[in-house]
């Protein structure tokens, strides 16, 4: 079997074996938090409380129609799938970079059984399937770095658009990454016509958005607002009801300073990857930062996750003192605290230091790796 084939097997028995996993530990029936509001408004075809989230609400319809289980099994089943699927994507992502099947493992593996992750894995939840497009974002990110090649750029693009039709918060990941991206492909994606191609990507993966007045406009049991209106519509988009730039109403719970928040992040972060990881994820960190960094992608990386984190410290205005409120905001910083950019970020450097993980690698492709990305260690 040639390399590459192997790879993609590879792929597929993680995404099986975190699929089984997760299939194990599923909620039955319906969870907490959002998940009987989801549930129903897939259901009965209706619209999700802000920003809508039509991409879930379209692909929730497409396991609606799973031939077995109640309803609320099959959408959670939905988010099992999106994020075993994930874990599968991070696979490659890493794998390309790194050379390395063991970090590659590794990382998925980190990324899958973080308490974080799977917690909202196995229920009707909009994060299990963020978590996929910000996995296909840096797998994207990855083979733009290794070939320079526009698709990459525009396939970047149009994922962006589907996230933001899912959640905004993949805004702050992509933020980075796109900058990156627009940097080192300069020489070509700056052109008029390239970026013209871009917007349209873009645009492309937002239409989805098409999809709320058609559902607002059947007033099923189960919806929110009125999108079917032009106000109503971008009342909704915008989270107007919520507070365009705040994580909830204000006056919904006692407020809460951005020090507080930030300590509970960082308590999050310690319960999630454990004491024994932190070490091991500053030297990390510490590695992917030394010379060379001919790209600079794993920096761009390291400020995709400290902005989203980051930015759900100043705006995440729910108090951190109370165990409902704290575990409300750490579901907006899941995927950046112990799933990739914490523990991963350590991977490569542990086990290129104390297995030479290398010699089990695949055949390079054209010695891209070194240069390109080098001494990368994160997903």
């Amino acid at each position: 079997m040639r390399s590459g084939a192997r790879d993609g097997v590879l792929a597929l028995a993680v995404v099986g074996l975190v699929l089984l996993a997760y299939a194990l530990t599923l909620h039955p029936d319906v969870a907490g938090g959002d998940s009987g509001e989801l549930v129903g408004a897939v259901g009965g075809g209706g619209v999700i409380h802000p920003p809508g989230y039509p991409v879930y609400s379209l692909l929730g319809q497409v396991f609606a129609h799973l031939p077995f289980g109640n309803l609320a099994w099959r959408i959670n089943v939905m988010s099992a799938v999106c994020d075993a699927v994930a874990a599968g994507v991070l696979f490659l992502a890493t794998l390309r970079c790194t050379e390395s099947r063991g970090a590659a493992l590794v990382t998925a593996a980190l990324f899958a059984f973080a308490p974080g992750i799977w917690r909202y894995a196995i229920s009707a939840e909009v994060f299990a399937l963020n978590n996929l497009f910000v996995a296909l974002l840096f797998l994207v990110a990855v083979l733009y770095e290794a070939t320079r090649e526009r698709r990459y750029a525009l396939w970047g693009a149009f994922i962006l658009g589907l996230g933001l039709s899912n959640h905004h918060t993949i805004l702050f990941t992509a933020v980075p990454l796109a900058a990156w991206v627009l940097w080192v492909g300069r020489g070509d994606l700056v052109r008029p016509r390239v970026l013209g191609l871009l917007v349209l990507a873009l645009g492309a993966g937002l239409t989805p958005y098409l999809y709320l007045p058609l559902a607002a406009g059947r007033h099923a049991p189960v919806t929110w607002g009125a999108a079917n209106t032009w106000s109503g519509f971008w009342t909704h988009v915008l989270r107007r009801e919520y507070g365009t730039f705040q994580l909830a109403p204000n006056g919904i719970a006692p407020s809460s300073s951005s020090t507080e928040t930030l300590v509970a992040w960082g308590r999050d972060v310690r319960e999630q990857i454990g004491l024994w990881g932190l070490p091991l994820a500053g030297a990390g960190v510490y590695a992917s930062l030394q010379p060379p960094r001919a790209a600079r992608l794993g920096e761009a990386v390291l400020a995709a996750a400290g902005l989203s984190a980051g930015v759900m410290i100043l705006l995440g205005n729910l108090p951190s003192s109370d165990a409902l409120h704290a575990g409300i905001v750490a579901r907006f910083w899941s995927w950046s605290a112990p799933a990739t950019s914490s523990e991963a970020l350590a991977v490569y450097w542990f086990t290129s230091t104390t297995t030479g993980s290398r010699e089990n690698a695949p055949p390079p492709r054209a010695r891209t790796s070194s240069t390109i990305c080098p001494r990368w260690r994160v997903v």
